[in-house]
């Protein structure tokens, strides 16, 4: 016969052993994790430097003092007028997170405007009938898309933005100001500039209006810092800027290099231009991309292929992945660069937090996608025009925009 079942043993003396063994594990596992010398002193160090066993403290310091990409997002809105964005263009996790970030940008900290790399100052008045409109016109949108800096720019969701503007201001209680939509793009025919620095423009006419234009192009980033000086500093608004990587920079200057390899100066992009004047009002926050080679600039450089991006990655590996958003410029990632990177070997002195004031890391670069394309986004009337341009910059000939879109939709 079968014994009853005495009283049944509490499993809390077993919870409280378990909990007690983990927390001597991971006090051990801590003593492993000291910073190493070069994070205690804050000097420079070189990423192919830094041995994979102290990884584990830059991925403790990430969980410590990082934040959820939106929420540190946000609270850098909320604390600057200005919050630059750079970012390797067309990339759809990115544009996402921007999107997402818009709505919350005016409720949560006071945003008015979104200014955009990708679309045209001249077309501000039509974007501003856009996104105030009573209903969301997806034709203006489009012409506004095809009228933008580069007649290949397809990328759905750059163009999205109209209509998520769209949609927060009709969600606007009456009388709100609306949220604004600004582009800060050059009015010149980018195609024609390209063809001319590549040798490939015949047309004289052509040649002479690129030529023209040329001047225009050099003051590039000038005319944009100039287009959000005018419609949100000097307004005392606040706005979020939407721009390529090397547009962004607000505490490094690119360098210029001889045949030789030998740097003889620095050039000051967009973001340097608006930080020098009104300094911290400005925040810069780069994402996570691949760093070029300085053969990039440099024909002759032999030496090892960048390191730095790969290095986040094992380090973001050792964190399960998580996305995050931090401050670079007070952080032990601040004090690190890679003399194997254009962006810094040239410049001895430079470092990541010169690079970047802020970070945001969402998935290896393996795993990003890329945006969604516009179809049909090349009209026969623009197939026409640049005709030359896009055989030129495909190296395949096309006989009509059907063909180039058809081939563009699947490359």
């Amino acid at each position: 016969m079968m014994k009853s079942p005495g009283k049944p043993l509490s499993s809390l003396p077993l919870i409280a052993m378990l909990v007690v063994a983990c927390s001597l594990l991971l006090a051990h596992c801590l003593v492993g994790q000291e910073k190493p010398g070069w994070m205690e002193l804050g000097s420079r160090v070189e990423a192919s430097e830094i041995p994979v066993s102290q990884y584990a403290a830059l991925a403790a310091w990430l969980d410590s003092n990082g934040r959820s990409p939106l929420e540190y997002v946000i609270e850098k809105c909320r604390t600057h007028q200005i919050v630059i964005f750079g970012e390797p263009h067309g990339v759809k996790d990115y544009m996402d997170l921007f999107l997402q970030l818009i709505p919350e940008a005016y409720h949560r900290a006071g945003m008015r405007y979104v200014i955009l790399e990708a679309a045209k100052f001249e077309d501000n008045e039509k974007i501003a009938r856009l996104v105030e409109s009573e209903s969301f016109d997806g034709g203006l949108a489009l012409e506004i898309a095809r009228n933008g800096g580069w007649s290949t720019w397809n990328h759905k969701e750059y163009w999205d933005v109209f209509e998520v503007v769209w949609r927060l201001n009709r969600s606007l209680p009456a009388g709100a100001q609306p949220m604004k939509v600004i582009g800060m793009c050059v009015s010149a025919d980018m195609q024609w500039n390209w063809m001319l620095n590549e040798g490939k423009l015949k047309n004289p006419a052509l040649i002479a209006q690129a030529e023209r234009e040329s001047l225009l192009l050099d003051k590039h980033d000038a005319l944009m810092a100039a287009a959000i000086e005018m419609t949100v500093l000097r307004e005392g608004s606040k706005g979020i800027v939407w721009v390529g990587y090397n547009h962004a920079f607000t505490h490094y200057g690119q360098p210029w290099v001889t045949e030789d390899g030998l740097l003889f100066g620095e050039f000051q992009r967009m973001g340097r231009q608006l930080y020098q004047i009104y300094g911290d009002r400005i925040f810069q926050i780069a994402f996570h991309c691949e760093f070029d080679s300085p053969r990039l600039v440099f024909d002759d450089y032999e030496g090892p292929e960048p390191v730095f991006s790969g290095m986040i990655e094992k380090i973001m590996a050792l964190r399960k992945d998580q996305p995050v958003g931090w401050d670079v410029f007070n952080s032990p990632f601040g004090q690190i660069r890679d003399k194997h990177s254009y962006y810094f070997h040239f410049q001895p002195r430079m470092q990541f937090g010169d690079l970047c004031r802020g970070f945001v890391y969402l998935k290896p670069l393996k795993q990003l996608a890329g945006c969604q394309k516009i179809k049909d986004f090349i009209t026969e009337a623009m197939f026409q025009k640049y005709k030359a341009y896009y055989e030129a910059q495909y190296e395949r000939t096309f006989g009509d925009a059907k063909e180039l879109n058809a081939w563009r939709e699947e490359d």
